[in-house]
């Protein structure tokens, strides 16, 4: 809703359902991260998929980036929030790398 009156317009559709297939991969992705499916991504989850994400850093860093209250553990909201201003870093993904992710997404849908 761009203009702030609590509907989303004809105009605003299009961006509200790329919106939504946006998150829905992302809940993807962290389920397929979170291998005992309790909902956190734990450390070890993260390193183990690192390779994966051809994280362009230490995936001991990341995590603790992302691990914004501190918990020990990744919750899809602190995801959330760190994706939508760092996911650039996984556009450089190679061919192979995007399409087993792509998989794994459409599996996990």
């Amino acid at each position: 809703d761009r203009s702030n009156n609590g509907f989303v317009q004809r105009k605003e559709f299009g961006y509200f359902l790329r919106y939504i297939v946006y998150y829905n991969n992302l809940w993807s992705l962290f389920s397929f991260l979170d291998d005992d499916s309790d909902r956190r991504i734990t450390l070890d989850e993260f390193t183990d998929a690192a390779d994966l994400l051809a994280l362009p850093r230490d995936a001991q860093d990341i995590f603790h980036e992302i691990d914004a209250n501190g918990g020990g553990m990744i919750l899809f909201q602190e995801f959330v929030d760190w994706m939508a201003t760092n996911e650039p870093t996984f556009k450089a993904l190679d061919k192979d790398d995007m399409q087993l992710l792509e998989k794994i997404l459409d599996d996990e849908s």
